[in-house]
């Protein structure tokens, strides 16, 4: 097995066995609430502290597995990677607006992404928020499906590596089964994969995600408020 190979495994495993501590440990704490007859978490705020932890867990597995990787990119290229964010990014929120008037056409009038950021917002403070789908998210996303899989696990296929971790990565923000919810998120995936290649910069990609998805943070916060 390659070393690409093994160390995605052991990301994949991490995952696993950090989220089956999460949902435990919120299971063990709503069964004690109803052991003494005190609710001690409610549904939204289990979600929060679900999402917080499973999310901060795979934040400090990222910076310990690639920090060195992606600090060093940073700092040899860190005006260009700024200027290549901004462009890419504008050219994002516009696609974004093109997706949503799409998701609409759809019928579709948010995504279960949406429903759950709308309900974390009103669950819990905007900072969480930011911290979660802000930050935390976008970069843990981006080293998964264009780092690992288009990067190392596909590097010489880069059409099929961008394919293949588009639909991953929309798989990935279903709630259920939906092929136009399916299509939308893909449609973002394969952006953010050009970008990838186009670069070859994954603070780019990077940088580009954590500005849209804060941008929707800032926008949701202001409906829900």
């Amino acid at each position: 097995m390659s070393k690409n190979k093994k160390m995605l495994l052991i990301y994949a495993f991490m995952l696993t066995i950090g989220q089956i501590l999460v949902v435990a440990i919120i299971s063990g704490v709503e069964a004690l609430g109803n052991k003494i007859g005190i609710p001690l978490i409610t549904e939204a705020s289990g979600l929060v502290v679900t999402n917080m932890a499973v999310y901060l867990l795979l934040l400090i597995a990222v910076c310990l597995l690639f920090g060195n990787e992606l600090r060093k990119e940073w700092q040899q290229e860190k005006k260009q990677i700024v200027a290549q964010i901004v462009k890419y990014g504008v050219v994002f929120l516009i696609f974004g607006i093109v997706v949503a008037r799409t998701a609409e056409w759809l019928g579709i009038s948010t995504t279960s992404n949406q429903e759950t950021l709308m309900q974390m917002i009103d669950a819990a403070d905007w900072f969480s928020s930011i911290i979660i789908m802000g930050i935390a998210a976008p970069i843990i996303e981006e080293i998964i499906f264009r780092y690992i899989i288009m990067g190392k696990i596909y590097p010489n296929g880069k059409k099929r590596a961008v394919i293949i971790s588009s639909v991953l990565f929309g798989m990935l923000h279903l709630d259920g089964f939906s092929i136009a919810e399916l299509f939308i998120y893909t449609l973002l995936g394969i952006y953010l994969g050009i970008i990838y290649n186009k670069t070859k910069k994954i603070t780019v990609p990077i940088g580009v995600h954590c500005f849209y998805n804060l941008v929707n943070v800032l926008l949701v916060y202001i409906l829900v408020a």
